[in-house]
């Protein structure tokens, strides 16, 4: 006999970055920084709930904000703290445009060989959220639906 599925695991679309850098010397390296973000977001978003992938010195990870999964990079996660710095990239501000293909070209050698770090819980991830983006329903489990949405742009 066939239980039928009950989780109550909320199954949560990829929400991709799709923004205009606000300085607009920046923004063309920007753009393609993009392209290579939402290709690493869309592996994380497959992973299990609180993968970490380690990307130079820094870590990314997708988690809940809002109603989407989003990709957040921060160089101070750590499975145990919640005050760290969390970023995406409509947060960034004062970078220059060597920065972002610095960054750019870290996520393309991340995809060809991809490295990780000890996982967070998905509950840990909830709460760094909260932290940072005043996130306090953030689910304390997800899962990726499969869907992408876009993020509205500047």
């Amino acid at each position: 006999m066939q239980t039928p599925n009950t989780s109550s695991t909320p199954a949560l679309p990829l929400q991709l970055c799709v923004h205009r850098y606000y300085s607009r010397a920046e923004d063309p390296a920007f753009q393609q920084l993009l392209v290579v973000w939402n290709q690493v977001a869309l592996i994380l978003a497959a992973a299990p709930a609180g993968t970490i992938a380690k990307v130079d010195s820094e870590s990314l990870f997708v988690a809940p904000v809002g109603n989407a999964l989003a990709m957040f990079l921060s160089a101070d996660l750590t499975p145990t703290a919640v005050d760290g710095n969390i970023f995406r990239p409509e947060d960034f501000d004062g970078i220059g445009a060597d920065e972002f293909a610095e960054l750019q070209s870290a996520l393309e050698r991340w995809m060809a060989a991809p490295t990780y770090d000890t996982p967070c819980t998905p509950s840990h991830l909830a709460d760094v959220l909260a932290a940072n983006y005043q996130e306090p329903r953030a689910p304390r489990d997800w899962q990726f639906s499969g869907e992408t949405k876009n993020t509205s742009g500047q």
